[in-house]
């Protein structure tokens, strides 16, 4: 078919009238366990009883009885699990769920509805507030449509203070879009969300500022209006939508030409303020009309792995048509060798050199997980085998890599159209890590909110050079052995069991190893409800004795658990009551770079060793993505000299972290020694305090240091700079003789200037160094006794000060 005739059939399309949900007939309810109603052609279920419903982070959020819980067109199965409607109450700093206690059909409320039911509920604060909540879902056959309307009021005897008020919307599936901008677009307050089969469309008709009021007097009411729509075609949905909101709209079409796979997505944005106007994934549709305001659009398709973008007007009296064309490929085979001509499995990553995109491989289908996806993607893993690889016309820089033990190697490719070539890419091993074993111990796939399956994210570890992962998806064990046994990995990879038990607003932690429950919900992870911590470290170990509890990015907001527990940040001298230090180590590096949580936690640690709270620390990766949040970066190095793969000796691996016999890094490699023998972790004693301090540092060639750091006792005393003779990988010792006069630990920090991109993808945004991925390590510390006690007497005495409130201002120990 030419261009012409494409864009004759394209102008029919748009010119069909999108056709409205024209149920007829009266509205039927049905009760078994639940009400069930059929209104037109469109079937929904309002819970009758109490049961649970998770978050994507498998935590229970809120009560589903009085709530929408499934909405479907006729005919199709009523698995869409749904809570629409629960109730959700900010006070102060407090966010809360309100349950209802009935639920009941009364006499419709509008001219519109012919069925309505009404679910309420009664809420008490913890400070005495009380209110009363009214809950109305009218069903309007005529639009398909459900509106929901909620009352809460103060039924106390006190003004509620510093108070916000809405209902909760849970569709259990991450792909989604909305126009709305404050400023821009204030009047399109909706969200489109998307599965396979269906779409939904939930309506805010309250003002931006409705939402929240500073108070509510006793007697005072305040109300929230929502609607709720569903449709099996998008665009259908959005018009109506439209309507709802007396928005006019013309009719635009996207045709994706000369395209000949099997998943696309398509991306309108507003040109001025991004705001997104449409975006879905197409199987097997290559034309599609959509409703759009008038104005300037941008128009990007992900052809996978072709990225193509354009712009468009849409308006009166004009086609309306925004022609997206694939473009010519060409194919390439690529191959990871040693200097040897052995096979690695590791990384090959591709960039685009301006004016080429770099390329964007296919993700899983969100519409089919319901998942998060991987919206960036530029990497493919190696095996023992060439891997073939079909890349859109243009130029790339490709490098091969397997993390920081290894060189990489890179080439600058022009990719030619119906073109095959073939490159080999070498990397060898440039560092010792003979008595070292590679761990991340914290990261997530899409059982949780991860990005990716199970199998891909072994594939990733593996190629970064990660010799054991810790899989801890939120509030669930994950079985990874069939993912495992299938990319053939058993004898590269180790993996163990973990949990990340979260509570945002209070503490998210990792247990583990752990055995995986299949029978059990979750797989066996505990119910992480409670209101203080002490209960979940105590449920943590008595479900699995021998676990182990990592608390995670102890300062990263309303994640961290010294920030929620208000640990005092200059010298850890007093942190609310409810702080349980019965936890085993602790994560300060998270993530790839030290960005300001990170260096806040490091600054924690020191204190608590200052007083004698050792908690050896680990580094990880909290990798939910692949690439520009790689793997690996950073991970724990632990001095280990057993087994690897298929017989880890798991028992002393987990005991050798849990006596810190290791140090957290993003790529240096450090080996330190004290009187030739001691290592981190361990505990000496020298009445004479003349100590012979070795610090060997290695780095692979592309991993560039500067300096490193003795502190001593929470003090950074001594700095040297790491020389290298020769250009290539680093191979650096010092010897230093220390003389100490009290007991001591002695912690060693490796730095360097220079970025590691592109081997980690993210880039310093605002340029500051403080945002780059420069290199850093951290070892755990080596505990020196001087006074010959047999033990390490901490420079401060004092245990943590456990306070009701946190004073306004404290001089103690200043």
């Amino acid at each position: 078919m030419n261009i012409l005739r494409k864009i004759l059939a394209l102008t029919c399309l748009l010119c069909i009238p999108i056709a409205l949900t024209a149920a007829q007939g009266q509205p039927k309810i049905t009760q078994n366990e639940d009400h069930v109603i059929s209104f037109g052609n469109n079937l929904a279920i309002i819970g009758a009883s109490s049961r649970i419903f998770q978050s994507i982070l498998n935590y229970p959020v809120a009560d589903t009885m009085g709530c929408l819980i499934s909405f479907v067109p006729a005919g199709e199965n009523l698995n869409n699990t749904l809570c629409i409607g629960s109730p959700y109450l900010k006070l102060r700093d407090k966010q809360e769920f309100v349950a209802y206690s009935s639920v009941k059909k009364i006499e419709s409320l509008t001219p519109e509805s012919s069925l309505s039911m009404e679910a309420t509920g009664n809420y008490e604060g913890y400070r005495g507030e009380k209110a009363s909540i009214t809950t109305t879902y009218n069903f309007i056959p005529q639009s398909g449509k459900i509106d929901i309307s909620s009352t809460i009021k103060n039924t106390g005897k006190n003004t509620i203070d510093k108070f916000s008020y809405s209902v909760y919307c849970g569709t259990n599936t991450r792909y989604s879009f909305s126009p709305f901008h404050k400023e821009i677009f204030p009047g399109l307050n909706f969200q489109i969300y998307q599965k396979e089969d269906l779409a939904l469309g939930w309506i805010n008709l309250n003002s931006t500022s409705d939402n929240d009021t500073d108070s509510l007097a006793p007697e005072e009411s305040f109300n929230v209006r929502y609607s709720m729509l569903v449709g099996s075609q998008v665009a259908t949905l959005m018009e109506r939508v439209y309507q709802i909101l007396g928005v006019k709209t013309v009719q635009a079409g996207i045709l994706l030409e000369e395209y000949k796979g099997n998943l696309a997505e398509v991306i309108i944005s507003d040109v001025l303020s991004g705001s997104i106007f449409f975006r879905t994934f197409l199987t097997s549709k290559k034309i599609i009309g959509i409703p759009l305001p008038e104005g300037t659009y941008s128009a990007r398709a992900n052809l996978f792995p072709a990225v193509q973008r354009t712009t468009f007007a849409a308006g009166s009296g004009i086609e309306n048509i925004c022609i997206i064309k694939d473009t010519a490929k060409g194919k390439i085979k690529v191959r990871i060798l040693t200097g040897q001509g052995e096979f690695v499995p590791g990384k090959v990553t591709f960039i685009g050199l301006s004016p080429t995109e770099s390329p964007y491989f296919k993700p899983d289908n969100p519409l089919i997980t319901g998942k998060y996806w991987e919206t960036f993607k530029n990497s493919r893993f190696s095996g023992e085998q060439s891997l073939e690889i079909t890349l859109p016309v243009g130029t790339y820089l490709i490098y091969a890599s397997r993390g920081p033990e290894y060189s990489f190697d890179q080439q600058v490719v022009e990719i030619l159209k119906n073109d095959q070539q073939k490159f080999d890419f070498h990397i060898n091993k440039e560092v010792d890590t003979a008595d070292l074993i590679s761990i991340d111990p914290h990261m997530h796939t899409t059982k949780s909110d991860g990005k990716m399956s199970i199998a891909a994210r072994l594939k990733s570890l593996a190629a970064e050079g990660i010799e054991v992962a810790i899989l801890t998806d939120h509030n669930y064990i994950t079985n990874y052995l069939p993912a495992l046994k299938s990319t053939g990995l058993e004898n590269i990879l180790s993996l163990i069991s973990g949990n990340e038990v979260t509570i945002n607003g209070m503490i998210h932690y990792n247990t583990y190893p752990l055995t995986c429950r299949e029978d059990k919900k979750n797989n066996g992870a505990i119910n992480p409800v409670s209101d203080t911590v002490t209960p979940l470290f105590k449920l943590s170990r008595d479900t699995d004795p021998e676990t182990l509890i990592q608390v995670n990015h102890p300062r990263s907001g309303s994640l961290g658990y010294f920030n929620m527990l208000q640990l005092d940040p200059e010298t850890a001298a007093y942190a609310l009551k409810g702080f349980d230090t019965s936890f085993d180590v602790l994560e300060i590096i998270n993530g790839p770079y030290c960005h300001p949580a990170n260096a806040a936690s490091i600054q924690d640690w020191l204190h608590l060793l200052d007083r004698g709270y050792y908690y050896p620390l680990v580094g990880s990766s909290d990798s939910h993505g692949i690439d520009r949040r790689e793997p690996g970066y950073s991970r724990t190095y632990v001095y280990y000299k057993g087994e690897k793969g298929g017989d880890l000796d798991e028992n002393a691996l987990i005991q050798a972290i849990k006596w810190g016999h290791s140090f957290a890094s993003n790529g240096p490699i450090i080996d330190v020694k004290v009187n030739d023998t001691f290592k981190c972790g361990d505990t000496l004693t020298d009445k004479d305090g003349n100590v012979d301090l070795e610090v060997r540092v290695q780095s692979a060639s592309w991993v560039a240091l500067d300096a490193a750091r003795l502190i001593i006792n929470g003090k950074r005393k001594l700095g040297f700079p790491i020389q290298q003779k020769d250009p290539g990988a680093l191979d650096f010792t010092k010897n230093i003789q220390l003389n100490i006069k009290e007991d001591s630990y002695i912690v060693v920090e490796i730095l360097g200037k220079k970025s590691l991109y592109p081997v980690m993808q993210a880039t310093a945004r605002n340029g500051l160094s403080s945002n780059a991925i420069l290199p850093y390590a951290l070892t755990n510390p080596i505990f020196i006794d001087v006074d010959g006690n047999g033990k390490f007497d901490p420079p401060i005495k004092d245990e943590i000060r456990l306070v009701d409130q946190i004073p306004e201002t404290d001089n103690t120990e200043k």
